[in-house]
């Protein structure tokens, strides 16, 4: 009867091991098809983990053991993915379950580019206090804008997650504050003039810390990339550098700013991209846009597009029965406002000025890539019904998909290229020995389909193995 009920005690061990993930102990997974953007695919590998390290890779599991063994046979790994473009705080009903909803789609690292300082501080506390249960958490802060500033909290939708500095003095003093405060990076906003940028970035290069945001709209790609703008969110703006007088179109956008002070932000910055925005794609120069594409080569300016998000009008989100399914994850009241507002969407009509944009944006994908021009994958969920960890693998999908990028080029901008931009490519990114034990096991290969990305069989956070039922369990409210 002893002998049964150690038998017993042992079973119940490993069955609470396979459906609640694994507690403590090494893990090895055997036999392994490896993906990875530097290394490529690797049939048969044998991946060891101690701790949340990787320690050693074998093309073969003979005489290799570990207190928790995973067969990974007919399985394929690949590095954590990043989403690179998240707002935390957008939502306050969503924002108490998007750790979850990231682990559970294998997003194991965030970019957050845009919140109030104390809660995006808070939040990134509370994702280093549980690693293996939660994203890495990078964190912009506030945007830092002109005037009049566009997040400034005047209407829903428009949350107060700006802050306006006028003198370059200020904007030193601010970008010092963030610094000091613990952010990863700082993200400059649409209504700073040239002279604020400047004292942005110099700021900021004090500190080590990378500009990211939207080019200036008093402002050319040129000057804000020869300046040291690190990145750019959608690629915003881009657009009004490639036509032929684009400097006079600065002037122009220069004296309606002026002109505007008493104007609310976020309706100035509507009325200037509606102005500007559809005349210069029907503008476009070729030989304008070749400087353009040269400028952010030339600096190694990143780009992450958010393409399912420019593409929204293209893949209607609104009407996708398979997308809004994602909605049932989130809060109740919140997955009725969406439904709601994708009901009212549908009867919207897609302008011809729209679809020139969607497919200077698809172009751009490629044109990127043309001139060697760092991409990352990020999404901007939760805005715009962009369900938070299943947005950034419809991301991955636009760019194969819409864009015509390989699906192993795709996954780079979301493993290794998120790790270069934080200077962690020692750490992340690859699946290689010595690295932090951030993978994720697949059913099946996204090489043959980037939608295979979503057929996740195991997620590993920081070497702790999270299985299906667990992560099923993350998802549930």
């Amino acid at each position: 009867m002893k002998h049964l009920l150690m038998c017993l005690c042992y079973l119940m061990a490993i069955l609470l091991f396979q459906s609640c993930g694994q507690e403590k102990g090494d893990v090895l997974i055997q036999n392994i098809t490896t993906i990875d953007a530097i290394n490529g695919i690797k049939a048969n590998q044998s991946i060891l983990i101690k701790g949340n390290r990787i320690v050693s890779i074998h093309d073969s599991s003979n005489g290799l053991t570990a207190s928790n063994i995973i067969n990974g046979s007919g399985k394929y790994m690949i590095p954590g993915l990043w989403d690179a473009h998240v707002h935390l705080t957008f939502e306050e009903e969503v924002e108490e379950h998007m750790f979850d909803l990231f682990i559970a789609n294998g997003i194991t690292s965030i970019r957050d580019t845009g919140g109030q300082i104390d809660r995006m501080v808070k939040l990134k506390e509370q994702a280093e206090s549980k690693v293996t249960h939660r994203p890495r958490v990078k964190i912009a802060g506030p945007l830092i804008d002109g005037s009049p500033r566009v997040y400034d909290g005047s209407a829903p939708g428009v949350p107060d997650i700006s802050k306006g500095v006028s003198t370059p003095e200020e904007a030193k003093t601010y970008v010092a504050e963030l610094a000091a405060a613990g952010v990863d990076l700082v993200k400059a906003y649409e209504m700073l003039t040239p002279e604020l940028f400047e004292a942005v970035v110099k700021e900021a290069n004090k500190h080590n810390l990378k500009v990211t945001g939207h080019i200036p709209l008093q402002m050319t790609v040129h000057q804000a990339s020869d300046l040291g703008m690190a990145s750019v969110e959608h690629m915003r703006n881009l657009e009004m550098s490639m036509v032929p007088n684009a400097e006079a179109k600065v002037a122009e956008r220069v004296k309606i700013v002026s002109m505007s002070q008493d104007s609310l932000g976020y309706g100035l910055r509507s009325r200037l991209h509606n102005n500007y925005r559809f005349s210069s794609i029907a503008e476009i120069d070729p030989q304008a846009k070749s400087k353009v594409l040269h400028t952010l080569n030339k600096n190694q300016t990143w780009q992450i597009p958010t393409l399912a998000l420019m593409l929204s009008s293209e893949l209607l989100p609104w009407s996708d029965e398979e997308w809004k399914q994602t909605f049932d994850y989130l809060p109740a009241k919140t997955k009725a406002t969406w439904l709601r507002d994708c009901a009212q969407m549908v009867e919207v009509p897609v302008s011809d000025n729209q679809k020139s944009y969607m497919n200077w944006a698809k172009g751009m994908i490629q044109d990127l890539q043309d001139n060697d021009i760092p991409i990352m994958a990020g999404t901007d969920c939760p805005i715009f019904f962009l369900t938070p960890g299943f947005s950034l693998h419809r991301e991955l999908q636009s760019f194969v998909e819409e864009a015509g990028m390989h699906p192993l080029a795709a996954l780079k901008t979301a493993t290794y290229n998120p790790a270069l931009y934080f200077n962690m490519e020692d750490e992340l990114g690859t699946i290689d020995a010595g690295k932090i034990a951030d993978l994720l096991i697949l059913d099946k290969n996204p090489l043959e389909n980037i939608r295979n990305t979503k057929a996740i069989h195991r997620v590993i956070k920081d070497g702790y193995v999270h299985d299906g039922n667990a992560l099923e369990g993350m998802l549930r409210l």
